[in-house]
């Protein structure tokens, strides 16, 4: 006589519910990055040039601590933010080959799709990254605040920071629909947003970089920083906040209005 085993869900299964199968996209490529741990120590190589570059830079004249801190806990916090980047090159290449048609008539969001397939696709990377800061930070005991208030504020920034770059990837990525040719507009992305967000250069320096401060990449570095040590008032930093949150509907409903309007031009066809 036979006997029939009741299906038990595991606990990851039980707490994700229906959304237990976008673990499965991050697993996947998550193993899939791994398998390339080559092209993946230049990609870690070439994040961390510029860094050390403006490091060697700003630290011949500058010796406070509180630079150290703004640019080691800066790059950190940019770090983490990369983990959900990247997507402009998914939405590109599925644009520019025309395999978008098979992803659209999936049941399944393809943005939310791409979404997870870049936290699994950046976090070997972003890991490595992560751990030689938290090491640089350590070597030159930088005291990091982990006040209940400071944590509060950097995951909320962290919201933001991430709400705003997914949705300037796929502003980046959906260009592709008017021209294919959108490789040097992403590598240009790819250089300018350290840059814009305060991870190489300090916005304050000059009339120039200080009219960055209003800009969305701003909130991927300088803003967050400035709040955690302490530079901004509590009325200041209620406006920051504030300013975050209308970039992330602005940039969310452009990013919804481009992608919807590049759909109309789409001419690619089959599966």
């Amino acid at each position: 006589m036979t006997q029939t085993q009741t299906f038990q869900p595991t606990f990851l299964q039980k707490l994700l519910g229906r959304n237990y199968k976008w673990w499965y996209v991050v697993l996947y490529d998550i193993l899939a990055s791994t398998n390339y741990r080559l092209s993946t120590f230049f990609v870690v190589i070439r994040d961390l040039i510029p860094v050390f570059i403006s490091l060697t830079i700003y630290g011949s004249f500058l010796e406070s601590r509180e630079f150290i801190e703004y640019f080691l806990l800066g790059n950190l916090f940019f770090k983490i933010v990369l983990l959900f980047a990247d997507i402009n090159w998914e939405i590109r290449h599925a644009i520019a080959y025309g395999t978008i048609s098979k992803y659209l008539i999936r049941p399944t969001n393809w943005l939310k799709y791409e979404f997870f397939s870049c936290i699994g696709g950046n976090l070997f990377s972003v890991t490595i990254n992560v751990l030689i800061f938290v090491f640089l930070i350590m070597v030159n005991s930088v005291y990091i605040n982990f006040s209940l208030i400071n944590i509060l504020q950097l995951l909320l920034s962290l919201i933001i920071a991430i709400v705003i770059y997914f949705c300037i990837d796929v502003i980046v990525g959906a260009v592709t629909f008017w021209t294919p040719e959108t490789n040097v507009l992403i590598d240009t992305k790819l250089i300018l947003t350290p840059l814009l967000a305060g991870a190489l250069v300090f916005l304050s320096t000059n009339s120039i970089t200080k009219s960055f401060v209003y800009l969305p990449w701003s909130f991927l570095v300088h803003h967050p920083m400035q709040i955690y040590l302490g530079k901004y008032n509590s009325t200041e930093t209620f406006y920051v906040f504030l300013g975050g949150v209308i970039w992330c509907v602005i940039l969310y409903f452009l990013a919804k209005f481009v992608f919807k309007m590049g759909l109309k031009r789409n001419e690619s066809v089959g599966l």
